[in-house]
């Protein structure tokens, strides 16, 4: 279990690109997306055999309708793993062991070419609303589903809840992607 984890912290290591680490064990640092996209779906991949003790995915297994400049929490159906029952369908994942933990938003709405898309991650931290991380994007492409992988490393204490909600400003209704969308936590300590 001991290699996981730091194979794991390798990783996320690489993503907060801590240059030192890198050069201290012979390897050039590459700050591309590609890169950083790459080592986050080895993450947060249901056949990911870099799972720290505490872990848990969950997925919108359908596609969930976001109302014109609403803030709308993601509605998550699927439970794709979660090795200490983090998780809680009303609220969203429920810390149970304090300790710095990854959280992984990654959602796409479908393609439309006006307004803007949030996406945000959140934390109900000893009862008060805490933003974690928080994405915004202007240059929606008709042809393409708008999307956005993001993240915060933070440390937790029992009982608090991390949870998503998405906005989008298109003037209509649109379509977050079922499949893609997913929401996962892991353990780094």
């Amino acid at each position: 279990m001991t290699f996981r984890i730091f194979i794991t912290k390798i990783i996320v290591f690489s993503l907060i690109s801590c240059s030192s680490f890198w050069e201290d064990v012979g390897i050039k640092e590459s700050n591309s997306s590609a890169d950083n996209i790459l080592l986050l779906s080895l993450l947060t991949a249901s056949n990911n055999p870099i799972k720290s003790e505490i872990s848990a995915r969950v997925r919108l297994a359908s596609e969930q309708v976001i109302t014109n400049n609403t803030e709308t929490d993601i509605q998550f159906t699927t439970v794709d793993y979660d090795n200490t029952n983090l998780w809680n369908s009303i609220s969203g994942f429920k810390i149970k062991t304090s300790g710095k933990y990854l959280v992984v938003l990654n959602a796409a709405f479908q393609s439309n070419t006006t307004g803007n898309r949030y996406y945000h991650i959140g934390c109900n931290c000893s009862g008060s609303a805490t933003p974690l991380a928080t994405a915004a994007y202007s240059n929606a492409q008709n042809d393409f589903d708008s999307s956005a992988s993001i993240s915060a490393i933070r440390s937790f204490q029992v009982n608090d809840v991390i949870y998503s909600n998405v906005r989008q400003t298109s003037g209509s209704n649109l379509n977050l992607r079922a499949n893609i969308t997913t929401l996962s936590i892991f353990k780094l300590d």
